[in-house]
């Protein structure tokens, strides 16, 4: 098997890492748009193949995502229609109710599949199958470091800068799909939730900035 990996930074990382000890994976072909990043992976893992453009893998059977929601919908589209399967981290790209469709849609169409990791979630299996037995209480309460905010524009509407905040904050409370497309760095794991379990519109959301883990039992005030 050969892999595709797109996006070089710290998950696409531990992506190729990890492939290394995978005796099934012959080739980790690297591509990042700051080709620094995929050179870098390239000079220090034996199994990583640098690409100026990720088309030019043509014996790849998989395309993994781990770049940024605007590069699943640059990339995923062609991938599919190229004949790969597609591994999609940046999970807030399918908020986008018309952009799941047409790829469900695309993927029926060639025969391939779209595979959603469940990153930080456990039991997502049980989740779905209360789901389906119409269960639709859910609340994810999702804690981040200021840092993990940087070029987010959220916070930057609500006229709040992140690194300024020093006790434990919320920063949003809403349902999944409004939170997958206010954070898209930040809220994949809510996104997840939106396709395993009830509906996006049914979760709620509380994303809350901590300075430290001393303050993940502090009050909390809130600037929403």
């Amino acid at each position: 098997m050969n892999i595709i990996v797109v996006g070089c930074g710290s998950i696409g990382r531990t992506v190729v890492k990890g492939a290394m000890d995978i005796e099934a994976i012959e080739r980790v072909y690297v591509y990042d748009k700051e080709h620094s990043y995929a050179l870098d992976l390239f000079s220090k893992f034996s199994k990583a193949v640098f690409l100026k453009n990720w088309k030019d893998a043509t014996d790849a059977q998989i395309l993994m995502e781990c770049a940024s929601v605007e590069a699943v919908f640059s990339i995923v589209p062609p991938a599919i229609e190229q004949g790969l399967d597609v591994i999609v981290l940046s999970v807030c790209a399918f908020a986008d109710e018309e952009f799941l469709k047409d790829m469900s849609t695309l993927a029926k169409k060639n025969g391939r599949y779209i595979y959603i990791p469940s990153g930080g979630l456990g039991g997502l299996d049980a989740l779905g199958s209360a789901a389906f037995k119409g269960f639709k209480n859910v609340t994810l309460t999702t804690v981040k470091h200021p840092r993990s905010f940087k070029g987010s524009k959220y916070p930057e509407k609500k006229g709040v800068d992140p690194m300024k905040i020093t006790e434990r904050t919320f920063v949003f409370t809403g349902n999944a799909r409004e939170a997958a497309k206010s954070f898209p760095q930040n809220a994949n794991v809510a996104a997840t939730l939106g396709l395993a379990g009830p509906r996006p519109e049914e979760i709620r959301v509380d994303i809350i900035i901590a300075v430290s883990y001393t303050h993940l039992t502090l009050p909390t005030k809130r600037i929403v």
